[in-house]
């Protein structure tokens, strides 16, 4: 992995890039200390080759995980609308934040925020 590149890719095809302005999505460079993930996600990721490029891609419910710790707005739609459609399962996403380390991570409490996003995807 090359923690470095994030920033090449968020600026090639970031966010309200001309990547993202010709297709209408955008990838967000992150790297391993940027996100927040199960010790086990690599065995879960998705691995897509372009010419020299590999580009890894967490399994949607370890995604989850990682925008379940940040907590932002945006996070919260996020998990809702992939709650909502049936994408991922609360059990599975409460199953993976728990195999993160609750020396290191507030893990309770993002279960507490899971469940609310839970809440409104069944509300809408």
């Amino acid at each position: 992995m090359a923690p470095e590149k994030a920033d090449l890719i968020d600026g090639a095809i970031g966010a309200l890039s001309a990547f993202h302005n010709t297709y209408g999505y955008y990838a967000d460079g992150v790297s391993p200390e940027t996100a927040i993930l199960p010790i086990d996600w690599l065995d879960r990721a998705s691995l897509h080759y372009f010419g020299e490029i590999t580009a890894i891609c967490p399994d949607l419910t370890d995604l989850c995980v990682a925008k379940t710790a940040a907590g932002r707005e945006k996070d919260a739609e996020f998990v809702t609308v992939l709650l909502a459609g049936n994408h991922i399962t609360l059990a599975t996403l409460e199953t993976r934040i728990r195999l993160l380390d609750p020396a290191k991570h507030a893990v309770e409490h993002m279960i507490q925020w899971a469940h609310r996003r839970a809440q409104e995807a069944s509300n809408p």
